[in-house]
């Protein structure tokens, strides 16, 4: 079976009472933000499929 890798995954952390987005883990801890305030989205984008067989 092939396995399909993904083509790009983003993550975007933001701070769910005050909607600021952070560029990476170490930007939130520095500020001393709770981890309970802590928003992830995680989009993973995979590459087209061929859905039409090839006929002959």
């Amino acid at each position: 079976m092939k396995v399909i890798e993904p083509k790009e995954i983003i993550e975007t952390i933001s701070n769910l009472k005050t909607g600021e987005v952070y560029k990476n883990d170490e930007e939130w801890k520095a500020k001393g933000v709770p981890e309970a305030h802590i928003r992830r989205d995680v989009k993973v984008v995979m590459p087209s499929l061929d859905l039409f067989g090839k006929t002959k």
